[in-house]
């Protein structure tokens, strides 16, 4: 199983819009995908359709029961869904033995069972978010295009450094992407060559390009490429899947 975290330590910046495509696009490639809500504000899981009081396992469930049990959502998609017991993870598991790799050890034992595992995590580095990093194999970072948030961005990176001299990793960090791109704005333009510059090779060649498709699709709890396949956000995003897909050795 290949495990992917989409993290970033601002909001806003589409992290659970670009989890929910993936996820969704590896599923109807045939992979069997798992998807795990780490963000207590739940956003993910409701763009699967369910409620933050719903009663299904979340992560804090699992690590407590010490064993995964997802919701299947469609045909090779299942869903560790976030509930309201999510932020409890963060305070009760804060003293147990090596805290930081309780859901990596939980994933050991089903890295048979799925292809493929995208990990959303909330906008903090909280203990949550840590494990997200530690028990990924690879890690990607959606960037808006603006100066505080490249800034942001530059000092996950360093936490990621640190990350990988901790649980002795190498090139985890797979690169980063552009969402809510204007390419019709010069001043974007400009800001989008000085952070491609500032982060020299991390840029993935996919954009997302700001597009009303991605918004209606989000609305309507489907992923742009399912709702309007020949959109704009729609193409954005199969292409960011494919180079993705390329990246992981993933066919």
């Amino acid at each position: 199983m290949k495990i992917i975290a989409i993290i970033n330590n601002k909001g806003g910046v589409g992290k659970t819009t670009s989890c929910f495509t993936i996820a969704n696009y590896f599923a109807r490639k045939g992979k069997k995908t798992l998807v795990m809500d780490l963000d207590p504000q739940s956003n993910l899981t409701f763009s699967f359709g369910l409620a933050i009081d719903h009663h299904h396992d979340s992560i804090y469930e699992s690590a407590v029961n010490k064993k995964l049990d997802p919701l299947k959502i469609k045909d090779n998609l299942f869903l560790v869904p976030a509930n309201q017991y999510t932020p409890k993870f963060n305070n009760d598991f804060n003293d147990s033995f090596s805290p930081d790799t309780i859901i990596s050890r939980l994933l050991k034992k089903y890295s048979d069972d799925y292809d493929v595992c995208i990990i959303d995590t909330s906008p903090d580095l909280s203990l949550l978010t840590r494990n997200g990093l530690s028990c990924a194999d690879s890690i990607y970072i959606p960037l808006k295009v603006g100066v505080y948030e490249a800034i942001g961005s530059k000092k996950l990176m360093d936490n990621i450094e640190v990350l990988e001299e901790v649980y002795n990793k190498k090139n985890v960090l797979k690169g980063l992407f552009f969402t809510m791109v204007d390419l019709r704005s010069n001043i974007s333009k400009e800001v989008l060559i000085n952070i491609t510059n500032i982060f020299n090779g991390n840029i993935l060649n996919s954009k997302i390009r700001n597009s009303s498709s991605i918004l209606e699709a989000t609305a309507m709890r489907t992923d742009v490429i399912s709702y309007n396949e020949s959109s704009t956000g729609a193409l954005d995003y199969l292409a960011l899947c494919d180079e993705i897909a390329e990246i992981e050795g993933i066919k």
